[in-house]
């Protein structure tokens, strides 16, 4: 029960990063999309405003690489528990369908 445990958890945490991932990637195109019409006013943007939108860039772009990191870290551990504890299960599962259509296949043959 412990490996099921923890592949629902780390399910769970591979969904969670996966939508905290998305929501920067929102907030980070809103910021570019908000700058880029600012820059388009008129007289363009003031030193501050450009040294403001390069603060909260940096900012998000490092909260993402982070939280994608996370995630990659996260993806590799699943993927390493699904295939050492969960493929022989799907193996030995897939094994047993084949046997089944095979001999489903050849009950056709022997009845004629």
């Amino acid at each position: 029960m412990n490996v099921l445990q923890n592949y629902t958890d780390l399910i769970g945490e591979i969904k969670k990063l996966r939508t905290e991932k998305a929501i920067l990637e929102h907030e980070h195109l809103q910021l570019a999309r908000q700058f880029t019409l600012d820059s388009m006013v008129p007289g363009g943007l003031n030193q501050t405003l450009k040294d403001e939108f390069l603060r909260k860039n940096k900012e998000l772009s490092e909260q993402r690489w982070a939280v994608k990191a996370k995630y990659e870290t996260s993806w590799d551990a699943f993927c390493n528990l699904h295939k050492t504890y969960m493929g022989a299960v799907i193996e030995a599962t897939t094994a047993r369908g084949v046997i089944a259509k095979i001999r489903s296949a050849l009950r056709l043959f022997s009845r004629n």
